[in-house]
């Protein structure tokens, strides 16, 4: 076998791997689904999960890349405020001193 029908192999199973992940991530998220409002029939209020338990599966690479650079805006718009800041402060004592 040549090296590139090898990687296909192997790319194969990981893909069929993965996919076999998602099913069963996909029948546990249904199962507590089900869990939870059964829950809600019985009790008459609604179960929540604890922070962080649901997977976000609608989550796209555009959203990945669009929070990334609201994140690195806001860390750059925070170094921008602390520059101003400290312009604003040594033109504040410019000013005191000259008075």
């Amino acid at each position: 076998m040549d090296p590139s029908e090898i990687h296909a192999v192997k790319v194969e199973e990981a893909q069929r791997l993965c996919q076999s992940l998602h099913e069963a991530i996909a029948a546990i998220e249904a199962m507590r689904d089900h869990a939870a409002e059964a829950y809600r029939v019985e009790n008459g209020k609604p179960w929540s999960a604890t922070s962080g338990s649901r997977t976000s599966r609608t989550l796209t690479a555009s959203q990945i890349d669009a929070r990334d650079y609201l994140a690195a805006r806001a860390a750059e718009d925070g170094i921008e405020l602390a520059l101003n800041n400290a312009v604003a402060e040594a033109v504040a004592d410019i000013f005191v001193r000259q008075r």
